[in-house]
């Protein structure tokens, strides 16, 4: 849409600030991507954190629910990067990874479907 149009850089940022769009969080990113956000002790809500093994993770609490920056201390789990880490860097680190589940599922497909076509 933006691209089509001989718009300058400004009219582009306005129109994508109309928008009311937002980034997701390095940690909201982590937890679709299905990361492990497993450690041995409670979060700062008191719960207990969970990660891929069950599928299920804690919520953010009511306090960081917007697209602000978890900082490591209030963290539910125990995702860290180094401090001197850009918001983009930890975007860009996140999407430069590869989850062992996500290969795992897609090797299973594949080699499943294989099995099948032998028969």
């Amino acid at each position: 849409m933006l691209e089509s149009k001989d718009l300058s850089d400004s009219e582009k940022l306005e129109i994508v600030k109309n928008l009311n769009l937002r980034f997701f969080s390095p940690l909201e990113v982590a937890r679709l991507m299905c990361f492990e956000l497993i450690n041995n002790f409670n979060n700062v809500n008191g719960e207990s954190c969970s990660g891929t093994k069950s599928i299920e993770h804690n919520s953010l609490d009511s306090s960081t629910k917007d697209s602000t920056e978890v900082s490591s201390t209030k963290a539910p789990c125990n995702l860290k990067f180094p401090d001197a880490l850009t918001t983009r860097q930890k975007l860009q680190l996140l999407g430069n990874s590869v989850n062992v589940l996500v290969i795992a599922s897609l090797m299973y497909n594949l080699f499943d479907d294989e099995d099948r076509a032998n028969f």
